[in-house]
């Protein structure tokens, strides 16, 4: 069905603007093309705010009052009347805010939340935005809501030089499923997945109706499936959706599954399954028995091969727009549309798409304004994107369609495409699986996988039952240690030993998850039940980057070992030496030092510069310490401290290693550690520690034998960090 114009009130008619009278001129493209240019200015909202340049349509001739209008949240009357009257502006403006509003399914970390309790007058003002391209940064002048223009007519698109959209009202269309499954035909025929003869312990017969559960070593042959990802949700969503939770259901299933009990998301993956010609799904809640998670059963047995059960499925269908099972993922997010004709050329007529874009404050200009950063963009703030299970079966995965509330994209090892767009040779969501004997790649899938984890105000972040992180994990990890010849033994809380000392120095770099604001309130998130792991592995961090000894040009420097002995112990809570632990210990022989110099350090915070490039960050909080004619220093701290001054009595460092400083000169690195006890008093043989940071040598120029008088200064004691 072909998109028709919006019923307008007045007020929004405000929105259909005349290209002329706004200062528009004809530019000319290289080749010779044809586009429109708007004049800027210095825009800003008051006093405090640095501004941008911009042009803002309506006109400064026009009223303020024509273009803003106030209102009351949360039930927006003033928008509600005027929806009920046939604008449909207004009755989108309204839905999608009182969505972003009151969804408790979001996270407050994630996208646009806002907690209302009581009646609260708002203000709206409305008008179009030009950002001029050479802006370096800008502050978005929104409060819950920004809309993104995408012309729906071709011609449009590129007279006003925007995103080309789509005009689909349903994923499961024909059109999306002919696009859909020529690019999984094109990706099978170029890349030929299922390298193994591996299959599932159990797939859903999608030929049948209703659908059925089957045991794959029933079948002749390796078949062709696809895997489900998707969020299950709150509490009460996951446990009200049908799963197999016994020895009866699977008999049950294995007969047909009564699919108007499934859950939204189930449905629409079944029925995107057929549409797509796939015989057979897998789906997590009825392929594995909920009902047997003791060591050594189901779960545990389908958790180590999960890598293997998404890496050899035909195509993963990522629910991304599905905060929980209990949401479609085939309907896109609502839309209006709005008539443009260029006065400047007539023949430049069509319709503008208007919809909603989660908006964050303070990014930067230009990071978004291309196809392939706004596809990125708008699926990063997906929740789906924001779950540890989710970012395993992303890494995992050969090809990936994916279902977004405003994009349907298809992205494998070649590139991305979405459904309505130009064709984008960027690689924004595949695993690493195709070289995954890469020196650097565990660091690569930590950065990636530790970004969806983690606790937020002690509150897990990333999983519904946060000791899932290591199971969730481990099939990565024992994919890994296969192709890069390293023993399971090896493995130890989210580390290898044969990359320690080195992987034992990553920073904290997540610019979003909310960390402890004093030494004793970070112990005591350390302390937190239930146990997840010890002080010194990244996990249960959130955010997390190896790059701590990384030169200028991004490369990781070599560390040589400087301590007599490393020794790890680890006490598994199951029968996965790969999965779940109850305790961890670091066992070092070296030196140990107090701080020098001084018993308090001065904090500074450095801005987190994050990119496409999901470990290109710098660590949070840096401490710069410089002790008059002695060794200079930078700690990053596992906390974000409140105030300019820490002291440092209570802290000490242990040295691991020396590495090569710009200039030639070695520099030392190791764990900043705390006594378990937390008592103000010297070093002690036996102490225990905590991690609760990282130091290294400033790159600056040292005085000369500062490193050895450091040395000389230090113990040379046993002490064991837990």
């Amino acid at each position: 069905m072909e998109p028709q114009p919006a019923k307008l009130c007045a007020r929004c008619q405000l929105l259909e603007f005349d290209d002329e009278k706004e200062g528009g001129e004809v530019a000319l493209t290289p080749n010779g093309g044809e586009y429109l240019t708007l004049p800027t200015r210095w825009y800003t909202r008051d006093d405090d705010d640095p501004g941008f340049w911009v042009l803002k349509v309506p006109r400064d001739d026009i009223e303020a009052d024509e273009s803003m209008f106030t209102d009351t949240l949360p039930l927006l009357p003033g928008l509600e009347s005027s929806a009920r009257e046939g604008c449909e502006f207004c009755a989108l403006l309204r839905n999608t805010i009182l969505a972003q509003a009151n969804d408790e399914k979001v996270d407050p970390a994630e996208g646009i939340r806002t907690y209302l309790s009581q009646e609260t007058p708002c203000k709206f003002s409305m008008y179009w935005m030009w950002f001029n391209e050479s802006v370096e940064k800008y502050g978005l002048p929104l409060g819950l809501l920004c809309l993104k223009n995408g012309p729906a007519d071709s011609n449009v698109c590129i007279w006003l030089r925007t995103t080309p959209g789509h005009t689909t009202t349903n994923w499961a269309d024909k059109d999306s499923i002919t696009w859909s499954r020529r690019l999984i035909d094109w990706c099978s025929s170029a890349h030929g997945h299922a390298t193994d003869s591996f299959r599932p312990k159990r797939l859903i017969d999608v030929q049948t109706s209703p659908a059925r559960l089957v045991r794959s070593q029933t079948l002749d042959s390796p078949p062709d499936y696809a895997a489900l990802s998707y969020c299950w949700g709150s509490e009460t969503d996951a446990q009200s959706q049908l799963t197999l939770d016994s020895g009866e259901a699977e008999s049950q299933f294995s007969q047909q599954i009564d699919e108007k009990r499934l859950p939204a998301v189930a449905r629409d993956a079944i029925a995107t399954t057929r549409s797509l010609s796939i015989p057979y799904l897998w789906v997590d809640a009825l392929c594995i028995r909920q009902d047997q998670r003791s060591p050594g059963e189901d779960w545990e047995e389908h958790t180590g091969v999960m890598d293997r059960i998404y890496g050899n499925a035909l195509v993963t269908i990522g629910a991304l727009s599905s905060p929980s099972c209990q949401d479609t993922f085939l309907l896109p997010q609502s839309a209006v549309y709005i008539n443009f004709r260029s006065t400047l050329r007539p023949q430049v007529a069509g319709l503008l798409k208007l919809e909603f874009v989660d908006a964050l404050m303070n990014n930067r200009a230009g990071d978004h304004n291309t196809p392939q950063k706004q596809v990125l963009w708008t699926n990063t703030l997906e929740k789906w994107n924001m779950r540890g299970w989710s970012a395993m079966e992303q890494l995992s995965s050969t090809s990936l369609l994916a279902f977004g509330r405003r994009n349907l994209f298809f992205s494998c090892p070649s590139g991305s495409w979405y459904f309505g767009g130009p064709d984008m040779s960027f690689n924004s969501l595949m695993q690493y699986g195709l070289d995954r004997t890469r020196p650097a790649l565990w660091r690569e899938i930590v950065g990636w996988y530790s970004a969806r984890t983690g606790r937020f105000h002690n509150r897990p972040l990333g999983f519904a039952d946060i000791t899932d992180t290591f199971p969730t994990i481990s099939s990565l990890a024992r994919s890994y240690a296969a192709e890069a010849k390293l023993s399971e033994s090896d493995y130890v809380a989210g580390l290898w030993k044969s990359a320690l000392p080195g992987d034992l120095l990553w920073t904290m770099n997540d610019p979003h998850t909310v960390t402890a604001s004093t030494l004793a309130s970070h112990l005591d998130l350390l302390d937190a039940k239930p146990y997840i792991s010890p002080s010194w592995s990244w996990a249960n961090r959130g955010k997390v980057s190896q790059a701590l000894l990384d030169d200028e040009d991004g490369r990781p420097c070599s560390l040589k070992p400087e301590y007599d002995s490393v020794d790890t112990h680890v006490v598994l809570r199951g029968e996965d030496p790969l999965g779940a632990i109850s305790y961890a210990e670091l066992r070092v022989t070296g030196t140990v030092a107090p701080i020098p110099g001084r018993q308090m350090i001065t904090v500074e915070k450095e801005e987190v510069t994050v990119t496409t490039n999901m470990n290109d960050y710098q660590p949070r909080i840096w401490v710069s310490v410089t002790p008059p004619g002695g060794h200079q220093w930078q700690f990053s701290l596992d906390w974000e401290p409140e105030g300019k001054s820490q002291d440092t009595r209570e802290l000490r460092m242990l040295v691991l290693g020396s590495f090569e400083m710009s200039g030639g000169e070695r520099g030392l690195a190791g764990l900043l550690i705390r006594a378990v006890d937390g008592e103000v008093r010297g070093h002690q043989q036996g102490d225990r520690y905590k991690r609760v940071g990282a130091f290294r040598s400033d790159d600056g120029e040292q005085p000369p034998g500062s490193m050895q008088r450091f040395l000389l200064g230090g113990t040379q004691d046993t002490v064991v960090v837990v």
